[in-house]
């Protein structure tokens, strides 16, 4: 397995050519996974449920480090290294290597004193400098002479870098770790456990508020007024900004698991008749939508930022409408009206309601093209122990004409259809769905 340079420099290029470094995690690892997507390269987001949580969460600590990483994060950084060549493989690239390495660069360079007490660190770096495009000239080479760098006593992979310099090749020869014993192998998987654990709570209260970063806030809390922590997990299906939304999702966009089926949605045409804001909830919508049914919904949206309330009225939507029914700050939702969301480069997030085809009448489901529905069908209410919207969404995306659709394990995409035609985002491509 190795990365292709290309999917490298995109998000190199990414990260450093906006106007100021972006803090939200979620649209980064957003960006990250279409990027790799795009590039037919999912281990560089992580192929499997592990890898993919282990890269976000390196994710999340680099984007709260771009302006502020210590000798701490450095020594941390270095401990993890000690055993690999790369942050999450041995071989090659990962996303968390890439936004690592532009957190850690510039102290490196402000350092070059430390790279006898973080060696495994300073060796990465240069690695990185010399097999990512575009590093050496993002703030020029860091001058890291290895033979002053401690060297560890045996390599344990044999590495290999595609380069056509001579300093990359000792880059590369070099940069194995040495192994470590079980004693220190459990020291540090507990250390990083720990800080997953730490860092999932840390989370937690960031998403106090329901719905802050896309389409919906989740109806599976009780009481959002009454608990910051049952707002922070009503915001996680929709805003999987929260890294314990991140760790509980199942697969990346695209390498969903095989028995991942979106008809297992019940998902709708709507239409809003009316939105108005939320009594006790600034950030939210309280909806009356038309799903086919013989009384209109009531559905609660955390678009208040994202969408202003005179484009929330009379209007097309999709719905998923087997969602548990709950109450949010004092009013059940029967649902959750589905968005596609995309990162700006200001850091911010634009959100788009999806629109179903203008034939498509309310109440209609929709059809993904190419997958047969046979006997499957909706789960009558989406229990959350069995996480089956956790295991589709990643999978649910715009592609670049801006269709929706669903891109199934083997990373074919799937347009949604409703009444003949294709279920659309206005601008957004390669967004996220939920």
């Amino acid at each position: 397995m190795s990365t292709s340079h290309t999917v490298c420099k995109k998000l190199f290029d990414y990260i450093t050519k906006l106007p100021k470094f972006s803090t939200n995690v979620h649209a980064q690892f957003a960006v990250a996974e279409y990027i790799a997507i795009a590039d037919n390269q999912p281990a560089f987001i992580g192929a499997t449920t592990e890898k993919r949580t282990e890269i976000h969460q390196w994710v999340e600590f680099a984007t709260e480090r771009f302006n502020s990483f210590t000798e701490a994060d450095a020594k941390c950084v270095n401990e993890v290294l000690l055993s690999s060549t790369y942050l999450t493989y041995n071989h090659t690239h990962s996303a968390a290597d890439i936004f690592t390495f532009v957190a850690a660069q510039p102290f490196v360079a402000a350092h070059a004193k430390l790279a006898t007490s973080f060696p495994s660190l300073f060796r990465w770096v240069d690695l990185l400098q010399h097999t990512v495009p575009g590093a050496t000239e993002w703030k020029g080479k860091v001058a890291i002479d290895l033979k002053a760098v401690p060297s560890m006593s045996t390599a344990t992979a044999s590495v290999t870098a595609a380069s056509d310099a001579a300093p990359v090749a000792a880059a590369v020869a070099s940069a194995a770790a040495a192994p470590v014993d079980d004693k220190h192998a459990a020291k540090l998987a507990a250390k990083l456990a720990k800080k997953a654990e730490k860092d999932s709570k840390k989370a937690e209260r960031k998403a106090a508020e329901p719905a802050v970063a896309a389409a919906e806030p989740a109806v599976a809390a009780e009481s959002a007024a009454a608990s910051p922590k049952k707002a922070a997990a009503a915001a996680a299906p929709a805003a999987p900004a929260a890294a314990a939304a991140a760790a509980s999702s199942s697969v990346s966009s695209g390498r969903v698991s095989a028995d991942a089926n979106p008809y297992r949605l019940d998902v709708r045409v709507g239409r809003i008749i009316s939105a108005e804001r939320h009594p006790d909830a600034e950030s939210l919508y309280v909806e009356k939508i038309d799903v086919g049914e013989d009384e209109p919904r009531t559905i609660i949206s955390g678009l208040v930022k994202h969408i202003p309330i005179d484009q929330m009225q009379n209007r097309p939507c999709l719905v998923l409408c087997n969602l548990k029914p709950a109450k949010m700050r004092g009013i059940f939702s029967a649902g959750m009206v589905l968005c596609s969301s995309s990162a700006q480069a200001d850091g911010s997030e634009k959100v788009e309601v999806l629109a179903p085809p203008a034939n498509a009448a309310p109440g209609t489901h929709i059809t993904y093209d190419g997958i047969e529905r046979g006997d499957v069908t909706p789960d009558a209410v989406l229990a959350p122990k069995k996480k089956v919207w956790e295991s589709v969404q990643p999978g649910l995306f715009t592609n670049d004409k801006k269709v929706a659709g669903f891109i199934d394990h083997e990373g074919t995409f799937h347009a949604m259809s409703a009444a003949g035609g294709k279920v659309t985002s206005a601008t957004i491509k390669g967004g996220p769905i939920r």
